[in-house]
């Protein structure tokens, strides 16, 4: 079960179009669709190496309004930071953003957001389900998003090539019930919509370093799916299914290493896989296995950008698990600012894929 990215999971396709149609988008931290959504929060305990500053420096306090629903900027706290985690959650038309100990550096305000993802420049790309829309914030979040249009669509998730120059949305399905897709956006322009009766409800999307996109959702009888679009940022329209070694039972997180190696967040057996690059249309056994001691449906993960460590969300709750070992938690803090539930997750600075060699 993955809360709200799988919404399907728990409504019918109409129902659901519905729920998202009544969301509220007025403000922040307001409870809407998905309040039922609910699980126990774990106490707030975190560490972290520090690395260079994020941000750069800004007024204290900042407000920035947009389409209805608004920014709120801690600039200070936001620049003296040198890890942030942003965390999605839909039903409070917001995104959050604090530092690993759990202090709130931003709300950013989105319709309803769900996946994330962030880059080297410092910019977070936020899928807005009920917008129809790719929310592009700028480094530093001084500014109303950048919005990408994803009309007739319902994105869960996206990401980046090349520093935003090409876009990836997940869409679960359609705004007239049909079934989802995945969009491929160059410099903000759709370049191509792929549909694949093996990929019936993506879920998640992640691009490798040479454009390749990498795909997790479920086919047509709704069974575990991961497949890839070969040169996606180049033309490739075609989603081909790949297979595993092992059964991997719930698409909940797909993400690409700096290795090359895709590693896949099975939220119903509470691990993550990780495999080589497919050869001959198979990912093979696993090459690690990552178990997450504490977790229960697991939702959406981010790599810290050294590959240590990684965050995902749990319920209300962000959890922090060394990679690739896993076990125990290592630190958690209370994602949602309303008791709701976490629906994706970015780490600044991110992870970035490079080519194996």
């Amino acid at each position: 079960m993955n809360p709200l990215k799988t919404l399907a999971s728990f409504l019918s396709i109409a129902a659901t179009v519905a729920l998202l149609s009544g969301c509220s988008g007025s403000g922040i931290a307001t409870p809407g669709a998905g309040a039922a959504v609910q699980q126990s929060a774990a106490d707030a305990s975190s560490r972290r190496q520090p690395v260079q500053p994020l941000f750069l420096s800004a007024p204290d306090l900042s407000i920035v309004p947009h389409a209805g629903v608004r920014t709120i900027v801690h600039a200070k706290a936001l620049a003296a930071a040198t890890t942030a985690i942003a965390v999605a959650v839909g039903a409070e038309g917001a995104v959050h953003v604090y530092d690993p100990s759990g202090n709130l550096l931003a709300q950013l305000g989105v319709k309803f957001p769900q996946g994330l993802a962030s880059d080297i420049k410092g910019d977070l790309f936020v899928g807005d389900t009920q917008g129809s829309a790719i929310d592009v914030f700028a480094r530093g979040f001084q500014s109303p998003p950048t919005i990408i249009s994803d009309s007739g669509w319902f994105p869960v998730a996206v990401d980046s090539f090349n520093n935003g120059q090409y876009v990836a949305a997940a869409n679960v399905f359609s705004t007239n019930d049909g079934q989802g897709s995945v969009t491929i956006f160059k410099n903000g322009t759709l370049q191509s919509t792929v549909m694949s009766s093996a990929l019936v409800f993506p879920y998640f999307v992640a691009f490798d370093a040479v454009g390749n996109l990498y795909c997790l959702g479920l086919d047509s009888n709704r069974f575990f799916s991961v497949g890839v679009i070969a040169n996606a940022t180049s033309g490739g329209t075609t989603f081909s299914q790949l297979t595993t070694g092992n059964a991997p039972r719930s698409p909940s997180g797909i993400q690409v290493t700096r290795k090359g190696n895709i590693a896949i967040l099975d939220g119903v057996n509470s691990v993550m896989y990780t495999y080589g690059p497919p050869v001959n249309g198979s990912l093979g056994s696993p090459i690690s296995t990552t178990p997450l001691n504490g977790a229960d449906n697991p939702d959406d993960f981010a790599f810290t950008s050294n590959m240590t460590h990684f965050y995902l969300g749990q319920g209300q709750v962000v959890n922090e698990y060394a990679y690739p070992a896993g076990g125990n938690i290592v630190s958690s803090f209370l994602g949602s600012q309303a008791g709701h539930a976490v629906t994706g997750i970015a780490v600044f600075p991110p992870e970035y894929p490079k080519v194996k060699k």
